[in-house]
């Protein structure tokens, strides 16, 4: 028998790499009978990896893998894997990889059928997500593109772990630095009007906190300075104000597909529409290119301006 490729569960968990492997790390302790409080987990985890994780990353991992209920904490404050948690999220994902294999068995026994019904059409798809939902389709089209077109307030690659977890978007922000950074294999084409309210109220829903919220986004904008100086694969540009709604094309050979992002009246993202078809996705694409050849690119002036504005409207709160 063919031995089971283990790593597989960290898809079925919806788990990023780094999240399982700390996963992972807990169990080895746990089944040495050794404590695993968080400065236990790092000296393993550096040992198994032969890097050191930083401490607010691993917290942030740590908080979010009990919020999933994979592991949970101890009396004595030391994490355990939650079999009970584990077992109830593979299970909801079941029906989900159940549906994904008839349609594969549609597509294998019946394939000229299946791309006449699923290609050979002017019909769109169309399907509405609820904000987390939404951010894992995203994740997928990530994984299977090799351009993305964003149309936004602020450009989500210069979020810190802090904000980017506060706001539930962190898995969503490492399938893109994974992508653009790490492997150089996703080109990133952000139009924004980077809105530095839109920015601080991103950041005080996180933190909580006015004077941290504030510091936060300064760390936010040097950063995109550091992100645009250090990376070809992301192209920013800076727009005047923003017409309609906030937008996401994936790109692997051609556009297929584009995100529609719902908000509230604070701008603050409820859920989205993704919609399928080519024709709709290339006309998306060409008006996307319009604006962003239109718009003002990203400069260190730029960012002063958006640094300026950050100080007059929040620096009272330092």
């Amino acid at each position: 028998m063919e031995e089971f490729n283990f790593d597989t569960l960290a898809s079925w968990l919806e788990t990023t790499e780094q999240q399982f492997q700390v996963i992972k790390t807990i169990y080895k302790l746990e089944s040495k009978n050794e404590e695993s409080k968080p400065r236990d987990i790092s000296k393993e985890y550096a040992r198994q990896h032969n890097k050191v994780i930083q401490k607010p990353n691993l917290f942030i991992i740590l908080k979010t893998l009990a919020q999933k209920e994979l592991i949970q904490k101890d009396a004595s404050s030391n994490y355990k894997i939650n079999y009970a948690g584990i077992r109830q999220t593979l299970g909801r994902n079941q029906e989900r990889l159940q549906k994904e294999r008839e349609e594969f068995q549609k597509a294998y026994s019946k394939t000229e059928e299946y791309f006449k019904k699923h290609i050979q059409t002017s019909r769109p798809s169309v399907d509405y997500y609820e904000q987390n939902e939404l951010y894992s389709e995203l994740i997928k089209s990530i994984g299977n593109s090799s351009e993305l077109h964003i149309f936004a307030s602020f450009p989500n690659t210069a979020y810190t772990y802090n904000l980017a977890s506060g706001i539930n978007r962190l898995e969503y922000v490492e399938a893109l630095w994974k992508k653009c950074f790490k492997e150089k294999q996703l080109e990133i084409s952000y139009l924004t009007t980077l809105d530095v309210d839109y920015l601080f109220n991103q950041a005080f829903r996180a933190l909580e906190e006015p004077k941290r919220a504030f510091k936060e986004c300064e760390i936010v904008l040097q950063q995109l300075e550091n992100q645009m100086s250090s990376h070809s694969k992301i192209k920013i540009r800076v727009a005047d104000e923003q017409k309609g709604m906030d937008v996401c094309i994936p790109i692997r050979d051609k556009p297929a597909e584009l995100y529609l992002f719902i908000k509230d009246e604070h701008k603050e993202i409820l859920g989205g529409i993704k919609i399928r078809s080519p024709e709709t996705a290339m006309q998306a694409e060409n008006m996307f290119k319009i604006g962003f050849n239109y718009a003002e690119e990203l400069t260190s002036k730029t960012l002063e301006k958006a640094r300026k504005k950050l100080r007059q409207e929040y620096g009272i709160l330092e």
